[in-house]
């Protein structure tokens, strides 16, 4: 069977692009830093008898034990050298948050 993954997944497009392609067949993997929206997301896929699940948590929960990190850092702001947002601090989280791996999830910028 085909999967689909829809990043940044939303109750607006996404479940719209999630109910098309499940429709048709697929099924659904979506990614979102709003857990919220996941639940409502599966929750409505369900109701039409759609296979879906939060893959990147997934992933992240099946491979950890394998020694593989799978992580996420949404970042809020916009990436330009010499600001907030600049690229060598964005690539600083990250890696902080893989050499820790003692969760899933950040923010960028933290707080």
């Amino acid at each position: 069977m085909k999967t689909i993954v829809i990043i940044g997944a939303g109750p607006g497009l996404g479940l719209s692009l999630a109910k098309k392609f499940g429709g048709n067949g697929f099924n659904v993997a979506a990614i979102s830093r709003n857990s919220t929206k996941l639940e409502i997301i599966v929750s409505e896929l369900q109701k039409l008898k759609i296979e879906a699940k939060s893959y990147a948590t997934n992933l992240h929960s099946e491979l950890k034990e394998k020694g593989i990190y799978v992580g996420h850092l949404s970042i809020g702001n916009l990436i330009q050298a010499g600001t907030d947002g600049d690229p060598d601090l964005i690539a600083k989280a990250w890696c902080d948050l893989y050499e820790k791996k003692d969760r899933f999830e950040e923010t960028f910028p933290m707080g």
